[in-house]
């Protein structure tokens, strides 16, 4: 899992997807527990 993770603050660095707990914002890394990841909103840098 901590690849999983580390990747997932990547993309979020990036600004390509979202990590929260319980619905709050929260660093893949440090977060306890399960997290979700959803896109991130807005313009996606592979977008015009």
């Amino acid at each position: 899992m901590p690849l999983t993770r580390s990747v997932a603050a990547e993309l979020q660095e990036a600004g390509l997807v979202q990590a929260t707990r319980q619905g709050r914002p929260v660093h893949p890394e440090t977060a306890d527990g399960p997290i979700r990841l959803a896109l991130a909103a807005g313009p996606h840098p592979t977008q015009p």
